[in-house]
């Protein structure tokens, strides 16, 4: 058991945000972050999808946010995106959103091909590491 705690806490350790980059970011401030996670909150919550789902989903935004410059017009697309590989990574299949289902959302901001984009370029800033361990996790091991 001390064991799995050790590696839950070594992964968690290796998937957390560096925050003082973002705080560098020029685009999007701290500020708009509570908007955009009230945002996923409500597709979260539309979806009918797991709370783990939205946690890590969180973690992902706040992870490339951490890597990657984001523009102020992309930062719901990001957010978005990071909603629908958290529900493809964590959630059962059916609930997982649909692309036009998170534009709808968006109030057609965006397009198809900007989402897949966007996707496989979160994957790849983030080198395809999407698990991080949530509370959850954790207390399993009690």
């Amino acid at each position: 058991m001390a064991n799995q705690h050790q590696s839950l806490t070594a992964e968690e350790n290796e998937t957390l945000p560096n925050t003082s980059l973002i705080d560098t970011q020029p685009h999007i401030q701290w500020f708009m972050r509570p908007y955009l996670i009230d945002f996923l909150v409500e597709a979260h919550a539309a979806f009918n999808l797991l709370p783990e789902t939205l946690f890590l989903a969180v973690n992902l935004l706040d992870r490339y946010c951490s890597k990657r410059q984001v523009y102020k017009e992309l930062y719901q697309l990001v957010g978005c995106t990071a909603l629908l590989i958290s529900a493809k990574y964590s959630d059962k299949k059916r609930h997982v959103p649909k692309i036009h289902e998170l534009n709808t959302m968006c109030c057609e901001l965006y397009n198809v091909s900007m989402f897949i984009r966007m996707e496989w370029h979160v994957l790849d800033t983030l080198e395809w590491v999407i698990g991080h361990p949530t509370a959850d996790s954790f207390s399993q091991q009690l």
